[in-house]
């Protein structure tokens, strides 16, 4: 990185409040959900998903306390949650303050405030509410089918 860029990467993260360890741990959480999204809906068993990740590795297969956590972090993001859809959207403007999670927009009512993918369903995302953000129907639209994640991301969960 030149110097130029980490002194805009160091302001850009005091603005936020983060530390730059943090801002590398939330990064690299990202990418593994990215490398998650990949894996086949088939992979309704440790045990296939185990063979998904031994395929993409090759050699360097995770132990299986690793793939045993890999597997359930899948399952939260990308295996559909049993929640009805009032109750599911009811959850998220609660945890979400009945805030868009992208350009901060408010409406007390929720009516205004769309259930947004960050994984889109179409590229694997399930209706969990670790993969769903309230966002505005601009920003809902506005994203469509790309992976964004919400500025103040935190594992599905906003930032104190």
């Amino acid at each position: 990185m030149r110097k130029s860029q980490a002194v805009y990467l160091n302001r850009y993260l005091d603005g936020l409040s983060i530390q730059q360890d943090q801002w590398i741990d939330q990064e690299i959480d990202k990418l593994e959900l990215t490398v998650l999204s990949k894996a086949p809906k088939q992979s309704t068993t440790l045990a296939s998903f185990s063979g998904w990740l031994k395929h993409l590795l090759g050699t360097s297969v995770p132990a299986e306390e690793e793939a045993i956590r890999l597997w359930n972090r899948w399952k939260s993001f990308f295996v559909d949650s049993n929640l009805d859809s009032v109750t599911r959207k009811r959850t998220l403007l609660e945890r979400d303050k009945f805030r868009c999670r992208y350009c901060f927009t408010y409406d007390q009512s929720g009516k205004s405030l769309h259930e947004h993918h960050v994984f889109p369903k179409a590229r694997g995302g399930g209706f969990t509410l670790e993969n769903l953000a309230i966002a505005c129907e601009k920003c809902n639209l506005g994203i469509g089918n790309q992976i964004l994640f919400p500025p103040d991301w935190v594992v599905g969960i906003r930032k104190k």
